[in-house]
């Protein structure tokens, strides 16, 4: 392995850990939010989506 356990705790810190929680402190995400990750051009981007409103268009979905 070119990483051991400790290079690739300190990346998951800075890469993911350290910009979401700037993003929980700015406010940008809330308390009971789902959040998604996704990697773009070498930077990790969150999307906060609100889980009631997930659930209700799972409920009034068709069937």
């Amino acid at each position: 392995p070119t990483m051991g356990a400790r290079p690739l705790r300190r990346a998951i810190q800075r890469r993911i850990e350290d910009p979401l929680s700037e993003e929980i402190l700015a406010g940008n995400i809330k308390d009971g939010q789902k959040i998604t990750t996704e990697l773009r051009e070498d930077r990790v981007l969150f999307t906060a989506v609100d889980e009631n409103k997930v659930r209700a268009k799972v409920k009034s979905a068709p069937r």
